[in-house]
């Protein structure tokens, strides 16, 4: 998925505030929600051949948090790799060789704790289903309960570019 794609579709499915509010969320509740959510253009920058750094660099992704997904304020150059965010206990970040996304060691950025996703383009195809998987959950959609986490795990695996990326979503699903 393209940058410019991931943020339209992202808004198309965002909650409002009110709608929030109508299913019994306090205000405070509801605006902490939504601003996950938002994401802010910024002047536009080079364009890339890797739709994850043309989003990190035209986007203000500071405030998105997606099941702990969390993207930096900048980039950060590390032997060999580039921070980009967070998730959970480590630092997301991509290859500078290959541009798999990985999440890294928090302390030993070489260390892979676990692969995430093939390239930037396939990571933003599966953080854009857990993004409409979170809010259907929130937004108590009946679809929701209908979902097995295990094979959504499988289908998340898949769009993130094969199985051996499984692990990682099993891990943010909670399997």
């Amino acid at each position: 998925m393209n940058h410019i794609l991931f943020v339209e579709k992202l808004n198309e499915i965002k909650p409002d505030k009110e709608h929030l509010l109508s299913l019994g969320f306090s205000n405070s509740l509801s605006e902490l929600f939504v601003k996950k959510f938002s994401i802010f253009p910024r002047k536009i920058q080079t364009s890339y051949n890797n739709e994850l750094l043309a989003l990190i660099n035209n986007f203000d992704m500071t405030s998105f948090d997606i099941m702990g997904i969390e993207f930096d304020p900048k980039l950060t150059v590390k032997e060999k790799f580039l921070k980009f965010g967070r998730y959970d206990f480590g630092d997301l970040q991509f290859s500078r060789e290959n541009y798999e996304i990985v999440l890294g060691d928090a302390s030993d950025s070489c260390k892979i704790i676990m692969r995430v996703a093939k390239d930037g383009n396939t990571f933003l195809n599966s953080l854009f289903s857990l993004a409409s998987y979170t809010i259907k959950n929130v937004t108590k959609d009946p679809e929701a309960n209908k979902i097995d986490k295990s094979e959504f795990a499988a289908l998340l695996a898949t769009e993130a570019g094969g199985e051996e990326y499984v692990r990682f979503y099993k891990y943010v699903l909670g399997i």
